[in-house]
Parts: C-alpha cells; sequence; structure tokens
C-alpha cells in the first residue's frame, strides 16, 4: 500500500520558513555566501565540490548505501536530527551506526529530491521518500531535510523532517 503524507507546497513553503528564519541581512548578520564554500570529499570522486553539489552527492550515496564515503559528507562533531525516537545522533561514528540501522530496516529506499532551496550555508531539501521491505511494498512520504554547513563544506547540522506515521 502506497501513501503520501503532507503536500509538497506545505513543505516547500517550510523549506524556505527554515533557511529565512536562520539569517537575517537586515538586523547585520552576515550569511555565508555557497559559492564561497566548497567541500574536499574523499574516495574514487574526490575533489571540491560545491554545497549544491555535496547535496546531491548526499542523496546518491544514500540511495548507493555506500556508508563510508557518506560519512565524509559529515564534520566530526556534526549533529543528525531526526524525527525517529527523537533522536540525535553526535560525530561521524554515531552517523555510521544510524544510517546503517536505517539501511538495514528499510531494504529498498530511494530518496529523490524535489526541490532545494539554498541560503548561504544552509540548505533545505523537499524530498519524496520511498521506504520498505521491497519496491513493491514501498511507502511513499515527503520530507524536508535541512543542512547547515561549516566553513569548510561539511555537514555541521542536519535535520531530517517526516512523519514517521508511515515507517510503523
Amino acid at each position: 500500500m502506497r501513501r503520501v503524507i503532507f503536500s509538497s507546497i506545505g513543505l516547500s513553503a517550510l523549506g524556505w520558513l527554515l533557511l529565512a528564519s536562520r539569517c537575517d541581512d537586515s538586523v547585520g548578520e552576515q550569511c555565508a555566501d555557497s559559492s564561497d564554500i566548497t567541500v574536499d570529499t574523499s574516495g574514487p570522486d574526490a575533489g571540491t565540490t560545491s554545497i549544491e553539489e555535496t547535496v546531491q552527492l548526499y542523496f546518491d550515496l544514500v540511495n548507493a548505501e555506500r556508508l563510508d564515503e557518506l560519512v565524509t559528507l559529515f564534520a566530526p562533531d556534526a549533529q543528525l536530527h531526526t524525527p525517529l525516537n527523537d533522536q540525535i545522533v553526535q560525530g561521524t561514528g554515531e552517523l555510521r551506526d544510524y544510517y546503517s540501522m536505517i539501511f538495514a530496516f528499510s531494504p529498498y529506499h530511494l530518496d529523490t529530491p524535489l526541490q532545494t532551496f539554498t541560503k548561504g550555508d544552509q540548505v533545505s531539501v523537499v524530498i519524496k521518500a520511498d521506504t520498505g521491505p521491497s519496491q513493491e511494498q514501498a511507502d511513499t512520504f515527503i520530507a524536508v531535510d535541512w543542512m547547515h554547513f561549516d566553513a569548510q563544506g561539511k555537514i555541521k547540522t542536519l535535520y531530517m523532517i517526516f512523519d514517521t506515521g508511515p515507517l510503523q
């Protein structure tokens, strides 16, 4: 049975609100320019990439379950906030354990970015998520990932926002 949770229009608005609430030029707060932030990735695709390229690489690596490369996109002290048990995952070791658990829990998963909003060193992505024991038995839901990057272009904070109902 396939279900869709939330409307993509509502989540698009949420994505923009998340970004707008984090950096206010009108009060003199300096926002980073995403074109000035790059990240060095290790592995076969080593090189310098922009935040937008890092976000796409994140989804490519999640969908391919390339765990070793995935954790290199995060700062050593990164935090991931997930609605699963209101959990906060801290550091690359815990991130590795978290993603291993997610991959094992859902043998089939495909995260498809639908819309991406970038403001400085922050990115909000509206995602169509398909997850389940198989493609035929997957539930579909809409989620938002909000990412904040550090000065080295690594993911410093990742908030995953979705309704956990389809996963229970």
